[in-house]
């Protein structure tokens, strides 16, 4: 079924799609949002504008244009075709996160998937023009320690704020802290391992200590090579 949907262990709602074909067995989906309804704002407002164009050149205008109006109706039922290009496009289309990569499935009969390890995001970005502040919605450019990047920038997503938090949270959350990047790594230990231990003597050599023994003499009377006494 177009557009159906499951939901994850986590509570997660997301298309029975990605599910099936693109996450792993022990991959656990923490976010997952279809792009911002605001996607189609541009479209419908073309579908109804070129309406009342074609409307009002076609009827007032007649005797002028002739059979002009008929290919004006054309243009305007392209028009139509395009915004249900577009909803069409929507349904297939996910931003998830899970607990080991960022996805972005897309494309209609083509299938694609953009896809980053989380271990590789060094850092999100995240902004809100002034119409996705009143609409609601937001955009994400990720940054990678490597050049080429599969996914980089995501638009039009709901609910930007929570989203941003999730998503902050499964990237650098406490689970994701590395103690070799502390710099508690870099101290030097209190005490080191490779000092030299002191042992005591074992109770033999205890019970029997050795003992310098000092004999003194008494001074001998000091003579010359005479023979003589030096008091002399």
């Amino acid at each position: 079924m177009v557009g159906s949907s499951e939901v994850t262990d986590s509570g997660v709602k997301v298309g029975s799609r990605i599910l099936n074909r693109y996450l792993l067995r022990d991959e656990h989906v923490e976010v997952a949002t279809r792009r911002h309804w605001a996607t189609f704002l541009e479209p419908t407002i073309t579908v109804l504008v070129s309406f009342f164009l074609v409307a009002w050149i076609g009827g007032a205008l007649v005797d002028v244009v002739g059979q002009l109006g008929l290919y004006l109706w054309v243009i305007w039922f392209g028009a139509v075709g395009r915004l249900i290009w577009k909803l069409l496009e929507w349904r297939h289309e996910w931003f998830c996160a899970t607990d080991k990569r960022l996805l972005l499935t897309y494309g209609l009969f083509t299938h694609k998937v953009a896809m980053m390890p989380l271990g590789k995001v060094t850092d999100m970005n995240y902004g809100r023009s002034l119409m996705g502040r009143m609409l609601g919605y937001g955009a994400f450019t990720l940054e990678s320690a490597g050049q080429d990047q599969a996914l980089r920038q995501i638009d039009w997503i709901s609910s930007p704020d929570d989203t941003y938090r999730r998503i902050c949270d499964i990237i650098f959350g406490d689970d994701r802290f590395d103690s070799e990047d502390s710099l508690a790594s870099d101290e030097q230990p209190s005490e080191s391992s490779d000092r030299t231990e002191v042992y005591p003597l074992p109770p033999t050599e205890r019970s029997n200590p050795r003992r310098l023994y000092i004999t003194r003499h008494r001074p001998a009377d000091r003579t010359d090579d005479h023979g003589n006494d030096g008091d002399a």
